[in-house]
């Protein structure tokens, strides 16, 4: 069994951005709730969902609720990933010059990156079915 939290600082399950946005979700309105499940959805282990790796045993509405809050943030990661896409190649498309084979370069592994990660979510989301 692994400790969540580690005084001394070794790990901690949250960074400070996310803690605060948890902390204003128990304090706040619906909007904030709602950036706070997204958190709490990246913080999801693959071992939560296959069962009781953790030792901890889970009814479905638990389990529910985690796949729940997990989709939501992928869909957000998916949003934010597919701009990001956008954006660099309209920034390539507006350049003037000649293409060099730099930019290119990085370009194509910019959109390869995105595609490997939209790769991992779908494989996730058919064994989850």
């Amino acid at each position: 069994m692994t400790r969540s939290f580690d005084p001394a600082g070794v790990y901690a399950p949250l960074d400070a951005a996310q803690w605060v946005v948890l902390k204003a979700a128990i304090d706040g309105d619906a909007t904030q709730r709602d950036e706070a499940l997204i958190t709490l959805g990246a913080l999801v282990l693959d071992d939560w969902l296959g069962g009781d790796h953790d030792g901890a045993e889970r009814n479905s509405a638990e389990l529910g609720a985690m796949r729940s809050a997990r989709e939501t943030y992928q869909d957000r990661s998916v949003r934010q990933r597919c701009q990001l896409g956008v954006n660099v190649l309209q920034e390539l498309s507006a350049e003037r010059e000649t293409y060099d084979a730099h930019r290119l370069d990085t370009v194509g592994r910019v959109l390869l990156r995105i595609a490997m990660e939209l790769q991992v979510i779908a494989e996730e989301r058919k064994e989850a079915r």
